[in-house]
């Protein structure tokens, strides 16, 4: 099993808390909506659904389209494009300042003439 970078074990609590605050929010959105309404999607409806019911739903959808793209994504990476040169390399200097790319060294050809 390969270890997590520290930086991407923060990005997951990150998103982990993110989830579960965002989730309380629906949560208490759905329970504080109980009524009930009438839902009418294409050529069906439905009357006296509990709105609580339709939210909750809706939730869940979300949550499983949202995981089906996430999963459908997983490992995949934009490679360059064939015959492409790969960009040249930035130095940092040890006050975090980026540095020029180091020069290419001159051809050796035959010595100018005068």
């Amino acid at each position: 099993m390969k270890a997590m970078s520290a930086a991407r074990a923060a990005r997951t609590r990150a998103g982990v808390a993110g989830g579960v605050i965002t989730l309380i929010i629906m949560l208490v959105l759905a329970v504080q909506n109980t009524g009930p309404v009438a839902v009418h999607f294409l050529l069906w409806g439905w009357a006296g659904t509990p709105l609580f019911a339709v939210i909750v739903v809706s939730m869940l959808l979300g949550f499983l389209l949202g995981l089906a793209y996430m999963l459908s994504q997983h490992g995949h990476t934009t490679a360059p494009a064939p015959g492409a040169r790969a960009a040249t390399p930035r130095r940092r200097t040890l006050r975090g300042k980026r540095a020029a790319a180091p020069a290419a060294e001159p051809v050796a050809g035959p010595p100018a003439e005068v």
